[in-house]
């Protein structure tokens, strides 16, 4: 991938800077849906289930994106930066960076399933890259909202076989951080995922389809369930799957929120995943979600 980041570097990068009337347009849009510029959380975020369903939807996408991801952050000095991969409405469908900015993240709705909307959550790099199909650049404060104010953001769409873009990649740092190289190592990046995803189905199918793939993925789901989860890991995975939160989950099981916490983060080190929500997405991406109460009874 590299050899191709000379040819990227030749462009400059102050022409990816948004401009203030766009800025302004956003703002405007902004105050018209009575978004607060003093928000420090997301407005929308999908729920466990809906979640799991979109990263199972674009999980090729995911896949290729989250080893571009690993290289990248490997040679960056910065362990601090974030990159975000969306769905074309500017949900959140991958988060990478270092454990403990995830978890920061999560802290302010940036997870799995947030929307970058402007509905949502005001002016951001996302969303008008979307809207303008273009790489952005937005800096700190011109970010509507205070929750984005210490970001420096850009992102690049991820155009489909029909023009139109399928997602977006999003790389994120400290205002305080320089940007050099990354505006086109970010252009580069959405190019490789770009060309990657010509051929990977994104569309939605029809139930008929949908209802096969689902039936030949879980198979086998079964007994794999019982080779990879304790009885009371069973039990945890099942009440989250109910939609309890992990201190109901303890509650109803008559165990402590620590007990819960400890299984949850023996299972996410073991299938790599940064939250329990993306734990699972990963047990539905693998067929075993839909069979957890027919085992746990």
């Amino acid at each position: 991938m590299w050899k191709d980041l000379p040819e990227h570097l030749k462009v400059g990068e102050e022409r990816f800077f948004t401009d203030e009337v766009r800025i302004a347009s956003s703002h405007s849009r902004c105050r018209k849906m009575g978004i607060d510029p003093y928000l420090e959380q997301i407005n929308d975020i999908l729920d466990g289930e809906k979640t799991a369903n979109l990263i199972y939807r674009y999980r090729e996408l995911i896949s290729i994106a989250r080893g571009l991801f690993r290289d990248v952050h490997q040679i960056l000095p910065d362990k601090s930066c974030i990159f975000l991969l969306t769905d074309p409405d500017a949900r959140i469908i991958d988060i990478f960076s270092a454990p403990e900015v995830i978890q920061k993240c999560s802290d302010k709705g940036i997870v799995h399933g947030s929307s970058l909307s402007e509905k949502s959550c005001g002016t951001n790099a996302v969303a008008l890259s979307l809207r303008h199909r273009a790489l952005t650049i937005i800096e700190g404060e011109q970010h509507y909202c205070r929750l984005f104010h210490k970001w420096f953001c850009m992102a690049a769409p991820i155009i489909g076989s029909s023009g139109n873009p399928i997602a977006c990649l999003d790389f994120s740092c400290c205002s305080e951080a320089c940007l050099n190289e990354k505006p086109p190592l970010i252009m580069l990046m959405a190019d490789k995922l770009t060309g990657a995803c010509q051929n990977i189905l994104t569309e939605s199918v029809d139930d008929a389809v949908q209802a096969r793939m689902v039936a030949a993925t879980f198979q086998v789901a079964s007994k794999e369930i019982n080779k990879t989860f304790s009885p009371r890991q069973l039990e945890i995975l099942l009440s989250l799957a109910d939609g309890l939160t992990c201190k109901e989950a303890a509650a109803k099981l008559k165990i402590s929120p620590n007990t819960v916490e400890s299984h949850l983060e023996k299972l996410r080190e073991r299938f790599d995943a940064n939250t329990t929500v993306h734990l699972m997405a990963i047990l539905a991406d693998k067929g075993l979600i839909s069979h957890l109460k027919g085992v746990a009874k």
